[in-house]
């Protein structure tokens, strides 16, 4: 079960919904009454659609609050995308923490704003390096948000995150 098919049965559970009711809500708004064969898009069209009604998605993230800054979002972000295109073999908090350590010798939470650039700077000078290139295609059409970026990578929809934009 995909990561938004988890989150659709979780919002039919916090909104209430019996099974009629939730054939209904999906016939009207994807025009089908099953979620079997949808697209990422779909999916994510009635997730969208069920916040609408009350559902209130819960953050993933259950640790300490994560650096909110510009540089570190898109950081994480860069972090984030390169993992789904499998640039990144490990996308979590504490691999990118060790990530940003290595280059700056501080935490992301501790990294100054010069710093944050040179990692910002480091994650695209690897993503340049990368021998795949179709999976460093798709990582800089996600990127720089091309009409043509594909919707889902590696069975991950790319819009679970807010993805940063090159420069």
């Amino acid at each position: 079960m995909s990561r938004l098919m988890g989150m659709i049965r979780v919002a039919k559970g916090q909104l209430g919904m019996d099974e009629d009711t939730y054939r209904d809500f999906l016939k009207n708004t994807l025009g089908k009454k099953s979620l079997a064969g949808s697209t990422g898009k779909e999916q994510w069209k009635v997730v969208e659609a069920l916040k609408l009604k009350g559902f209130q998605p819960r953050p993933i993230h259950k640790g300490k609050e994560l650096p909110s800054d510009p540089q570190a979002k898109k950081i994480r972000s860069l972090w984030l995308t390169m993992a789904d295109c499998g640039v990144v073999r490990d996308r979590s908090e504490q691999a990118l923490n060790n990530f940003v350590r290595r280059v700056t010798g501080k935490t992301l939470a501790d990294a100054t704003t010069k710093q944050c650039i040179v990692v910002i700077e480091a994650l695209k000078a690897w993503l340049d390096r990368c021998e795949d290139a179709t999976a460093r295609a798709k990582c800089m059409a996600v990127l720089r948000g091309e009409v043509d970026a594909p919707p889902i990578i590696n069975g991950a929809p790319i819009a679970e995150v807010d993805h940063g934009r090159v420069q």
